[in-house]
Order: C-alpha cells, then structure tokens, then sequence
C-alpha cells in the first residue's frame, strides 16, 4: 500500500486529509511537527510526504531538506496558505515536488498527490474503495465513494442498502423515509459522508464545505435535506 508521511501541527486539518487520502487508499501516518516527521521517515521510509510550510520551531523547507538528505527520491508535496505560495514556488527550485494551497480543495489535494507520485516514478495510486469495490449483483446498487464507508471487504454480503442503514443507525443519523433501490442507497451514502464532515469539523459548515470542495450554501442546503442539524455537532458550552 502506497505510504504518505503527512506533517501538518494544525490537528483539524490534520485530522481532515488523513480521512481523505485513506478513503482513496492510501496508508497515512502523521506527524505534528519535523522531529517527529523526521523519526517516523527513519523507521519506516514513505512513499510520498505531504508538509505544511508553516510550523513552529522546524519549518516545512528545513523538513524536506532533511528528509531529501537520506530519502534524496522521495516526492514532498508542501501545504501552504494563500499568502505563501511565493515561499512555496521557491522552495520548488529548491527541491520540492509541487505544493497544494489551503483552504484545500478534496479533488486538488487527491490530484496533486497522484500527479506526484507518478513524477517521481515511485508508487501507483491505490485503489479507491469505489474501485475496489466487487461487481454487485444484478438489481443491487454500487455504493458511493463516501468518506466513513467502510472498504468493501466490510461490507456484509446482504448488500450495500442494509448495510447503509445499519452504519446509519449506529450513528445516531435520524431515520429515513425507505425508498426503492438506489434512491436510498444514494440518500444514505450522502447522510453518511455529511455526517462524517460535521463530525470531523465540530459542525462548522464552512469548513465541512471547504473539505468537500463544494460552497457554503449548496452544503447547508444539503444538510437541511438530509435532516441533520449541525449544532448538534458542536462541542457542548457548559
């Protein structure tokens, strides 16, 4: 399995790609700053590093200098903000491979990584839980690529719908109307992978929406009609 090293010290952020890249198949370790980043790539080398230009103490050029020192092939993808990217393009002469800005896009951060690891000629991009995904049987639904569905291999053979509502209904999601076939499947994988986004954001909708590279308003719009509510999400002020 193609191994990502990513270095970010903000744990929301962290927290949010690490779901991302293993959703798309890749094993992820973290590391919330260089020394720790630097240890980890000693004892267990990555196929591919993912470092924030921004960090106290060891910032993310002296990271990928020092991982390049003993790991001279490995791609290093730096994560900057807007306001940096002149730092990033300059460490690019320097040796880095390509760099992403944030707020970061799910579909910028997946190609940038792909586009890496191809460049460097190291390995293949892994396959998705969608592609993974063994052929249905006739009359049953594939199941959506959701962040918080479990790869295929998990999936009780009774089928992808029963299986969506038990995975629902652990969750605590409110019950849906039941429909007929894929309309439910569909409605459920989006229950799934918005509730996993409020989860991992604490229901701050505007950054779920970043995440999901979509716009504020078409998120809440969608949260409405799935019946969530994102306070529900947010951490308790008492």
């Amino acid at each position: 399995m193609t191994k990502v090293l990513l270095v970010e010290d903000d744990r929301s952020i962290l927290l949010g790609i690490e779901k991302n890249l293993r959703f798309e198949g890749y094993e992820v370790v973290t590391a919330q700053d260089g020394p720790e980043a630097l240890a980890m790539a000693q004892a267990r080398p990555p196929d591919l590093a993912m470092v924030d230009v921004r960090m106290p103490g060891m910032d993310g050029v002296a990271v990928m200098r020092s991982l390049r020192a003993s790991l001279p092939r490995l791609p290093v993808v730096l994560m900057t903000g807007y306001g940096t990217v002149q730092h990033a393009l300059g460490a690019m002469k320097q040796g880095a491979t390509d760099y992403v800005t944030k707020p970061f896009r799910v579909d910028a951060v997946r190609a940038t990584v792909e586009k890496a690891l191809a460049a460097s000629g190291g390995a293949a991009r892994p396959r998705t839980v969608r592609e993974a995904a063994p052929a249905e049987p006739p009359g049953q639904a594939p199941m959506p690529a959701t962040p918080g569905v479990a790869p295929a291999a998990e999936v009780p053979e009774r089928g992808v719908l029963e299986w969506l509502r038990e995975r629902a209904e652990a969750r605590g999601i409110p019950a849906a109307p039941r429909e007929d076939g894929l309309r439910e499947v569909v409605r459920l994988a989006e229950t799934v992978y918005v509730d996993e986004l409020l989860r991992m954001t604490e229901g701050n909708i505007s950054r779920a929406a970043e995440m999901a590279g979509i716009t504020r308003p078409n998120l809440h719009r969608k949260i409405l009609d799935l019946g969530l509510d994102a306070n529900a999400y947010r951490p308790s002020t008492e």
